[in-house]
């Protein structure tokens, strides 16, 4: 058990990220102390001084950082980091240092307001003594705190981050190959179709070269792409076909597989709606009001 106060170091503090979390750790009474490109206190160091270091730098950069930092991290310290995967990130911190290692993935932005109800995944690869401590103050703040490999970490992330952004961008490509834009679109728009392009929209809206390093260097995204592609093939087959009965036994069986979700999707999605509705009507009353 973790008892005296914790000397935090991290590596990045002014990203968004590190500074998110610089402000988090200052609010549970850490001491937090920041190292970068342009920081007086080199990251090595400030890894040398520290009870928790703490690596919150670009994905490509990662694996060489940790390489350049790991070796000055005390042996009875913890070791961990913020990327969005974690197999490369946390061989490298074992392999790099001696200290106690837990990767770490919180699955939120540095515009999330609070933990509360955020997930944060952790995988502990090394020593049992800092856990406590970090999961402990993630789930007394509200955060969902689960334990995970490496390993299923990145498959599981090939498929939230990976096919996500995937059907994103091919849906934003087709759009701009047929020419479809949103003023015109939203004028033949659902709610849903409004909510759904919305998540399009936030992706293509956040920094380009995140989003590729997010698509390109976890090695599980290639597979379950291809496995996109053969469905992909499938749906074209079955609407070349024009059968309708094949077409819905299809759709049965997907939704079979997914159970309850879909109702409980369903319901979650109205509620969007009627929050959307009441922002687009407060919103259409304020611009009269102004005009």
């Amino acid at each position: 058990m973790i008892q005296r106060d914790v000397i935090v170091g991290i590596v990045g503090g002014r990203g968004k990220m590190g500074a998110w979390f610089r402000s988090f750790l200052e609010g549970q009474g850490c001491k937090v102390l920041i190292s970068g490109r342009d920081t007086a206190l080199n990251p090595r160091e400030m890894a040398r001084r520290c009870d928790v270091v703490i690596i919150s730098v670009p994905i490509r950069a990662t694996v060489d950082i940790i390489r350049q930092v790991g070796p000055h991290v005390r042996q009875d310290a913890l070791f961990t980091d913020l990327t969005s995967l974690k197999i490369q990130p946390v061989k490298a911190m074992l392999t790099q240092s001696r200290a106690e290692v837990i990767g770490m993935h919180p699955l939120f932005g540095p515009g999330a307001q609070s933990l509360e109800g955020q997930n944060v995944i952790l995988c502990p690869a090394r020593g049992d003594n800092w856990l406590p401590w970090l999961q402990g103050m993630l789930v007394r703040n509200g955060a969902r705190a689960f334990i995970s490999t490496p390993e299923k970490h990145d498959r599981m992330m090939s498929v939230i981050q990976g096919l996500r952004y995937f059907c994103s961008l091919s849906l934003g490509g087709a759009m701009m190959t047929m020419g479809a834009r949103m003023p015109e679109c939203e004028k033949f728009s659902t709610p849903i179709y409004r909510i759904f392009m919305d998540v399009v929209g936030r992706l293509l809206y956040q920094d380009p070269t995140l989003t590729a390093e997010i698509c390109l260097h976890n090695p599980e995204t290639m597979a379950a792409v291809r496995v996109f592609r053969d469905w992909v093939d499938r749906w074209v087959r079955l609407f070349e076909q024009s059968d309708t009965d094949k077409f819905a036994a299809h759709l049965n069986e997907i939704r079979n597989y997914f159970g309850e979700f879909c109702k409980e999707a369903s319901g979650e999605t109205e509620f969007i709606i009627q929050a959307l509705l009441q922002q687009q009507s407060q919103n259409s009353v304020d611009l009269e009001l102004k005009n």
